[in-house]
């Protein structure tokens, strides 16, 4: 003891009982103390990885319920009347631009002017059919493809 003269006889009292007591024999396998905190662990563990999972099927769900709807994009286009063309005309305009030449794709070197131009211009200028005897601009070499992709 540190102050054994400044001890009120309520703590001297205290001090005697304390030191009166002895251990109790421990009941704990520490085998058993040990299994059941690892377990208690790795159901921690696994109660994480299981909210997760839950939480991510949760807003999966959620998101294939409530897909957007694709909304139409509207292209207004101003034509004049020397622009338009009659019904027979339109008629025949749709059904040549709807056949199998137009699934064709253009020759490799006219692909990058060709996707330029539908780019700023939107699809009506894609050329309506494609000849087979070749390309109408010679090819161009990597240097002239990669200069006009890069300037793009």
């Amino acid at each position: 003891m540190q102050n054994e003269e400044n001890i009120t006889p309520a703590q001297r009292e205290l001090e005697i009982a304390l030191g009166s007591l002895r251990p109790v024999a421990t009941s704990i396998d520490r085998d058993l103390l040990m299994f059941r905190a690892g377990r208690a662990s790795g159901r921690r563990y696994y109660r994480t990885w299981q909210g997760g999972a839950a939480v991510l099927a949760v807003l999966l769900t959620v998101s294939l319920l409530h897909s957007p709807t694709v909304q139409p994009i509207e292209r207004v286009q101003y034509v004049t009347h020397e622009q338009q063309a009659a019904p027979s005309d339109m008629m025949t305009m749709t059904k040549a631009t709807t056949g199998p030449a137009r699934t064709r794709s253009p020759m490799p070197g006219n692909y990058v002017r060709l996707r330029n131009r539908v780019l700023i211009g939107g699809l009506d200028e894609l050329p309506e059919t494609y000849s087979s005897s070749g390309p109408s601009e010679p090819p161009m070499n990597r240097r002239q493809l990669l200069e006009m992709m890069l300037s793009s």
